[in-house]
């Protein structure tokens, strides 16, 4: 032994120490458990996170025997990542408070041994507050002055506070002192709290401003009809004319100074209203010093204006006939209606103004305005309504459609002989429509004249178009040729003839004026034959005694002859004028 010793540090120092490594690796490596010995994993571990929040865990922390040297090589996995080193909070897949299962791994990679591992963070989080000053009526919630700074690597973070405030007075120079704690608690149930101190302002009236003025001038006056709100008086309410104000801020019975408003009235006219508000502000901070310097006044001018016209409705066409003795309307004008956004309807007024040419409007106190003179067609009056604050609307019109709707009044013969001026049996006698008149009246202007039989005993055809308007036969006997119509059908004149003697004829004279009214009467007829007939006797004869006397057959059918024949019986506005005859001797 001796001599391999010695032969082994003589041959080289390298040698020898390369030796004594390996030889030591193997005496080491044979202390390490390997497979099959048996390993016992702790059943479950508290792990706390480091300050970034990560965990790393190793074998030796995880089972009971002593691993020595080699706890380096077992292997750890934690949650089934395959990894020893995890990060927890945040976005990760694990957070504090979480219960992970762990594997530990011989050397070779087979399996020691399972254990769990708790997630713990005992690292407190850190937090820091600041003072802030505000004034009175500054928002004071944790939400308008915003949370302290926490930092906590592992988040998880519950913040609460809790206010304790304390009153200022005079000698203080604040309101009051909000000691706002803010607490903040980490997942592991780890808190630490910091003290924010709120200094509120009270307000001086030092910096007090009066409200703005609402005089059309500083700022817009106000509608009389305004929606918004109102005092227990009904004006309007500070809180949409203003409050005086300090650095801004209304002034407030809880911000140190006392203040109250008194309002006075005036109302030029109905609808607009004038306020003199006086506001006085008493600071209980100031001494008043004998003058009554600690308090202020100001006074506010707010004008609610009526600066809105009425308005005005009409029925927009109104149609009307003429009068009944002229061709011209007088129309009694409906009034407009009228409403106004702040003025009783009973306190407004109107005007009215006729804006055709023809006609006159005049007012009567009695019955409002009436129209005089219109004449047919359409005239147009204008409305303009007016509020007692003198404002005025605009025109609106009122169309009138004056109509004649008046029909002629009718003033006929009651009675009428009409004497035959033709003994053909053939030829009628005619006579035009107004002979039948007795003085009838259209308010306006007639137009026309027209006639018809009731019935007719005429069986012969002389006309073509009707009595009065020619005597052309056309071949066959309507009721035209019999001068007989309807309500719609009337002629210049109506025919008689041989065969109405003896009889009373009913005629229907009808008058119509110029824009289509049209009335009727009645008129008895009776048909006479005054005409002396015509005859040429024989030639003188001379007969024996005994020879027979000729008879008096020289006027038979056989023999014709045409007697007193005319073209015609009288013209349209002569009826009954005689144009002569000729006399036809056989």
């Amino acid at each position: 032994m001796k001599k391999t010793t010695f032969t082994l540090f003589k041959k080289s120092w390298l040698s020898f120490l390369t030796l004594a490594f390996c030889m030591g690796f193997q005496l080491s490596y044979a202390q390490c458990p390997g497979a099959g010995d048996d390993i016992l994993c702790i059943g479950n571990v508290n792990a706390s996170v480091d300050t970034d929040c990560s965990l790393t865990i190793t074998a030796d922390e995880l089972v009971t025997t002593d691993l020595g040297t080699c706890a380096d090589d077992f292997g750890v996995d934690i949650a089934g990542t395959g990894l020893g080193t995890i990060q927890v909070g945040g976005s990760s897949q694990f957070q504090i408070g979480d219960v992970l299962d762990v594997e530990v791994t011989y050397p070779d990679g087979s399996n020691a041994c399972w254990g769990s591992v708790t997630l713990e963070d005992k690292t407190a989080p850190t937090i820091s507050c600041e003072n802030v000053t505000v004034d009175c009526n500054d928002d004071t919630s944790v939400a308008a002055l915003g949370q302290p700074t926490v930092d906590e690597s592992c988040g998880g973070i519950t913040l609460v506070s809790n206010d304790a405030v304390i009153n200022g007075d005079c000698a203080d120079g604040f309101l009051r002192q909000i000691f706002r704690t803010f607490t903040a608690t980490n997942a592991s149930g780890m808190t630490t709290s910091c003290t924010q101190i709120i200094t509120v302002n009270r307000q001086s009236s030092a910096d007090l401003v009066g409200p703005r003025d609402y005089d059309g001038f500083d700022l817009p006056t106000i509608s009389c009809d305004a929606n918004i709100a109102l005092d227990e008086n009904g004006n309007p309410s500070p809180s949409v004319t203003g409050f005086p104000t300090v650095n801004g801020e209304p002034v407030s019975e809880g911000c140190g100074l006392e203040i109250s408003y008194e309002d006075a009235l005036s109302s030029p006219c109905e609808g607009t209203t004038k306020i003199y508000r006086t506001w006085t502000i008493n600071d209980w901070c100031v001494p008043a010093g004998g003058v009554g310097a600690n308090q202020i006044q100001f006074v506010q001018f707010i004008k609610l204006e009526d600066k809105t016209p009425p308005t005005v409705t009409t029925l927009g066409e109104l149609t009307v006939s003429t009068d009944f003795d002229a061709c011209t309307a007088t129309v009694a004008i409906p009034a407009p209606g009228l409403t106004d956004n702040c003025a009783d309807d009973a306190s407004l007024t109107y005007t009215a103004v006729l804006s055709t040419t023809e006609g006159t409007l005049v007012f009567l106190p009695c019955c409002g305005y009436v129209a005089q003179d219109l004449p047919v067609g359409k005239s147009t009056i204008l409305f303009t309504g007016v509020d007692p604050c003198g404002n005025q609307s605009a025109p609106v019109a009122l169309d009138i459609n004056v109509e004649d709707q008046v029909v002629p009044a009718m003033s006929c013969e009651t009675f009428r002989k009409v004497s035959l001026q033709n003994i053909d049996p053939n030829e009628p006698t005619i006579i035009f429509a107004e002979a039948f008149d007795d003085g009838s009246y259209d308010n306006c202007e007639i137009e026309k004249y027209e006639v018809r039989r009731m019935d007719s005993c005429i069986d012969f055809d002389w006309t073509t178009t009707g009595a009065g308007f020619d005597s052309d036969p056309n071949g066959f006997v309507n009721a035209r040729d019999r001068g007989v119509g309807n309500a719609n059908l009337s002629y210049p004149a109506v025919p008689f003839a041989c065969c109405d003697l003896g009889n009373t004829v009913m005629v229907e004279l009808k008058i119509t004026d110029i824009y289509g009214n049209s009335n009727v009467c009645m008129v008895e007829v009776e048909v006479e034959d005054k005409l002396r007939p015509l005859v040429a006797c024989p030639e003188n004869v001379t007969i024996e005694c005994l020879d027979e006397v000729p008879g008096y057959d020289f006027l038979s059918p056989v023999e014709t002859a045409a007697f007193n024949t005319p073209a015609f019986a009288g013209t349209r506005f002569n009826p009954g004028e005689f144009l002569g005859y000729y006399d036809g001797v056989i």
